[in-house]
């Protein structure tokens, strides 16, 4: 595919209104964040329950960094269970006795729930 090829399909796909673009968020995304310039509903983020920017999460989330370091590393099947997983398994386990939870895999979302055993 030659570049004259690649133009003229980009522009296909302009005029098709389907050529995306990065947008720029501006603020944190809480129920409204500002975007290219505007204060909009934020209907795209899975920061439905508003807690991304909760103090207590940022202070948890910056203690864990303290501790941990930064990224996620690979699969707890993969790389092993950490003291971290363990602990929040402990706490929900705390609220739903006599079944103790344990968070998806590879990651805890919380979109996704809790598998009980």
């Amino acid at each position: 595919m030659g570049y004259d090829s690649i133009i003229t399909e980009l522009l296909r796909i302009e005029d098709a209104g389907l050529y995306r673009k990065l947008r720029r968020v501006e603020s944190d995304q809480g129920p409204t964040l500002r975007l290219d310039g505007r204060e909009v509903i934020n209907f795209s983020s899975n920061n439905y329950l508003g807690l991304a920017n909760h103090p207590a999460l940022c202070k948890a989330a910056k203690e864990a960094i303290d501790r941990y370091g930064c990224g996620s590393g690979a699969s707890r099947l993969i790389s092993g269970n950490m003291t971290l997983h363990e602990e929040l398994e402990s706490k929900i386990a705390e609220l739903r006795e006599p079944k103790r939870p344990w968070s998806s895999i590879p990651v805890f979302k919380p979109t996704r729930g809790f598998f009980l055993h």
